[in-house]
């Protein structure tokens, strides 16, 4: 194994909750710990297969949701654009191997972009993820990382070919990596039984020739194995009967040794219990024996002292005088006691008789006693011997013989009761009772099992009633998220298409064409959310645009129509300051030109005045109204062309239809050269096809200057005379005025539109913002995703504890029979209490051997009582006799 890659480490950077997270494999193993719904499988997600195949598609273990990336990096977040890590570290000796993705997303876009890397640096020890608490970027890890590779997300095939080649050697894992995905699967359970068997058949490898041989050959030599294994399985029987033999041999042996050891015991507890008394009597001997000696030392200091008292006493006179009557009362009381001593011995030798006789008969009724204890003992053992199914009977009651001795016919037993035989009976009865509670123990521990096993199912059935009520509950938190899920990807879906209908309402007001599918026309609106919300807010965007457009033009036009406003306001004003208007002038004339010809002239008074507007026409047309007068009679352009030279006479002359009208000099050089002027310029219209030379204007409007011909019309004068040109400032006026009011209603109706698009403007974008986003169904649908974890571990576990529950209920059954079965090998009952009753009568069978040993010692005793009583008995009579 060192020479292949091993799990070391596994980090999580700024991914879902996880801030910076590192995951420390133990021997190439991990174990994560939490309640439900703590994100450990969110973790194992995130790291394998994920970062072998880069697949952004098959993150999740049911491979049933999408936008998974975005929601781990954007759900629950402020930042606009989060960048996080997701990597794992392989160990091969002192080799490391990393290979880890990038993960930036953008809220406003709610794009994902994905970068990945390998690299023989090790996270957090040779490179840095992190720097000043945020995330490296792609190009700042590409400058961490130096010449190791960094793929961009279009190029994770490269990257699945560099990992499989750096830990692989570039060995095909697509069959593993695909079975790892059916067994991750939550669903999988559903036809475990039919398609796992080749979802693995699938993943294994083809088979060489010479692993077949190699599979082969212990087939070849079954025959072989299997005739070893039936004489080994013979030899084993053998040695189990073997085992079975000398093990009851074993047991009974050990039986009976224990019930001597237990009597050797009990024996040195009596010797010992009679040694402390006879050290209590010795004491008690002694303290007599101390108080015998004081007393007499007292008795003997009285001696002394009275015998002095004696002495002193018989040298005295008194004493010698009656000393012989002394001696005669003393030899006279000597008969008498010699006479009372004799009657006293006859009736103490008849005492002694009669105590004698009655000491006997005490005997035998405390011997009977003690026999009749016995006996009964002795039944109440063989009772106890058949409660407790012993093989051995209790031995049978002492006789004691007697004999009747003269005079008095008493019952003297004729020797000691044999207590021996019945002692070793006993104690062969004690070994039996011993062996039986070995037996009844055996039972006892089978029994044992049979209620341990019994609380095993019991536990077991609290287990499973523990899990079924957690998988109930779980299954109900299950059926309540699909419903919430359903209600709410439903209730989106009513958002969603009244949004829609909003959105066509106000584009359709707009004449703008109605979407022409439905977006929401999808079997799984779910997931394909993030596609319907892009769609929707793409068309939200388009509307958005097309308001925009036309809120910039509006806006150009509103400028032009302020400018024109302006302008008409200005042209207003300066009309208002003039008192003539200014006479008709070229754009291609200066400003600074002299008097020109409409200012100085007038019309004759009896010129008609429908011919003055054609006459006007005409003049201006041809340019003479605009042309300025020179001083020397001439009519010029600016430009310097001549227009009509003065001082020609020609038939009709325009000085006919005008006047000169000069206020401030009616007859200066001036009035004289438009006299001149008036007079060169012909107004018959003859004239108009004739010499090139001559200057023709009529009152029909035609006009010739040189070989310019033409006509003008128009429907008044207004240059050509004071009053005229007073008229045609009246109407400039007028015109300027309603040019200005024409111009303010534009630049009105312009804004008031403008406004009205900036408001439509408004409303699409509070519609573009106002769109139903899908973080309720997200949410939802993760509850969803949790609650089925939930509800999926815990079907796990009840079926776990199904199966802990039937091999609870199969250990109880064998431990019932294996409890029966040595039960009825012994002979013993199987129940509780029946055990508790033999075993019961086995404790009563040993006090009871116990208890008959001692009334055995205490019948010997009685019985020898009784002997030594009769003999004592024999020997009064006998002294009663002699006496």
């Amino acid at each position: 194994m060192a020479d292949r890659w091993r799990l070391e480490r596994a980090g999580i950077t700024n991914v879902y909750q996880y801030g910076e997270e590192t995951l420390r494999f133990g021997g190439g193993r991990l174990l994560l710990r939490g309640v439900n719904g703590s994100g450990k499988s969110t973790a194992m997600n995130m790291l394998l297969p994920f970062l072998l195949e880069a697949d952004t598609r098959r993150i999740d273990a049911a491979g049933e949701q999408a936008g998974v990336l975005r929601s781990w990096m954007l759900s629950g977040r402020e930042e606009q654009q989060p960048v996080g890590y997701l990597w794992i570290e392989f160990a091969r000796g002192y080799e490391h191997l990393t290979c880890g993705c990038g993960i930036r997303a953008n809220r406003s876009t709610e794009r994902v972009n994905t970068w990945w890397f390998v690299t023989s640096r090790r996270p957090g020890i040779d490179v840095a993820l992190v720097e000043n608490r945020t995330p490296l970027g792609v190009d700042a890890l590409r400058a961490a990382l130096g010449s190791d590779d960094v793929f961009a997300s279009d190029q994770r095939p490269a990257y699945r070919a560099e990992v499989r080649r750096r830990l692989y050697g570039g060995q095909d894992l697509e069959q593993h990596l695909r079975l790892l995905h059916v067994v991750r699967n939550p669903r999988v359970g559903d036809r475990v039984d039919l398609d796992l068997a080749n979802y693995l058949q699938d993943a294994l490898p083809q088979l060489s020739e010479g692993a077949l041989d190699d599979a082969a050959q212990p087939l070849e030599d079954l025959e072989e194995h299997r005739r070893n294994v039936e004489d080994l399985t013979r030899t084993a029987s053998a040695l189990d009967g073997l085992d079975a033999v000398y093990r009851n041999y074993a047991r009974t042996e050990l039986y009976l040794r224990t019930g001597e050891a237990d009597g050797l015991v009990e024996a040195l507890r009596t010797r010992e219990r009679e040694e402390a008394d006879v050290r209590a009597r010795q004491a008690e001997a002694i303290a007599e024996r101390d108080q015998a000696a004081g007393a007499i030392e007292q008795l003997e200091s009285n001696t002394r002292r009275l015998a002095l008292e004696i002495e002193t006493l018989k040298s005295r006179d008194a004493y010698q005088a009656g000393a012989e009557l002394t001696h005669l009362r003393e030899h006279l009381g000597s008969l008498d006691r010699q006479i009372t001593v004799v009657v006293a011995e006859v009736e103490v030798r008849a005492g002694r008789h009669r105590d004698a006789q009655s000491a006997v008969d005490a005997a035998r009724s405390d011997a009977e006693a003690d026999l009749t204890s016995l006996r009964h003992g002795l039944s109440d053992l063989g009772r106890l011997g058949l409660e407790a199914g012993l093989s051995l009977r209790p031995p049978d009651a002492l006789r004691v013989e007697t004999r009747a001795r003269p005079p008095d016919n008493l019952e003297i037993p004729m020797g000691n009761p044999e207590v021996e035989g019945s002692r070793r009976r006993l104690s062969e009865v004690r070994a039996d009772a011993q062996h039986r509670r070995g037996d009844v123990r055996e039972v006892t521990a089978t029994r044992e099992q049979v209620e341990r096993a019994l609380g095993g199912v019991r536990d077991a059935e609290r287990r499973v009633a523990d899990a079924e009520e957690a998988e109930g509950s779980d299954r109900e938190d299950l059926a309540r998220a699909r419903t919430t899920a359903t209600e709410t990807i439903e209730r989106w879906r009513h958002e969603l298409h009244a949004w829609l209908v909003r959105l066509d309402d106000h584009r359709g007001a707009q004449g703008l064409a109605a979407t022409e599918s439905d977006p929401l026309a999808t079997t799984d609106l779910a997931g394909d959310r993030e596609k319907v919300t892009s769609t929707l807010l793409d068309l939200a965007q388009a509307t958005i645009e097309h308001h925009r457009a036309i809120s910039a033009a509006l806006a150009v036009r509103h400028e032009a129509d302020e400018t024109v406003v302006s302008e008409c306001r200005e042209r207003l004003t300066e009309l208002a300051a003039r008192v003539l208007p200014d006479p008709p002038s070229a754009s291609w004339q200066r400003p600074d030109r002299g008097r020109c010809l409409s200012e100085l002239v007038d019309f004759r008074s009896d010129l008609d005045p429908g011919d003055r507007p054609g006459l006007e026409a005409a003049m201006e047309a041809a340019g003479l109204l605009s042309a300025e007068v020179m001083a020397d009679g001439t009519l010029a352009l600016t430009d310097g062309r001549l227009v009509a030279l003065g001082g020609g006479t020609v038939e009709q002359p325009l000085s006919i239809l005008l006047m000169a009208a000069i206020p401030d000099e009616p007859d200066g050089p001036i009035a004289d050269a438009v006299k001149g002027v008036l007079d060169a310029i012909s107004t018959r219209a003859e004239d108009l096809a004739g010499s090139a030379q001559q200057t023709v204007v009529t009152a029909e409007g035609h006009f010739r200057i040189g070989l310019l011909r033409g006509r003008h019309l128009k429907a008044e004068a207004e240059h050509i005379g004071v009053t005229a040109r007073r008229a045609a400032l009246e109407r400039q006026r007028a015109e300027a005025k309603a040019r200005l009011v024409e111009a303010e209603q534009a630049l009105v109706a312009t804004g008031a539109e403008r406004a009205r698009r900036h408001a439509l403007v408004q409303e699409a974008v509070a519609m573009h913002q106002a769109l139903p986003n899908a973080r309720a169904v997200s949410e939802a649908l993760l509850a969803v995703d949790h609650a089925t974890g939930r509800a999926e571990h815990s079907l796990a576990r009840l079926r776990e504890r199904h199966r802990h529950q039937q091999s609870a209920e199969v250990a109880h059954g064998e431990a019932v029979d294996t409890s029966r079965r040595t039960a009825s090998s012994f002979g013993l009952p199987h129940d509780h209490q029946g055990l508790e009753r033999v075993a019961q009568a086995i404790g009563e069978t040993l006090v009871a051997c116990d208890l008959l040993n001692r009334q055995l010692t205490t019948v010997a005793r009685s019985v020898d009582q009784w002997i030594r009583l009769g003999s004592a008995w024999d020997q009064a009579v006998e002294d009663e006799a002699a006496g």
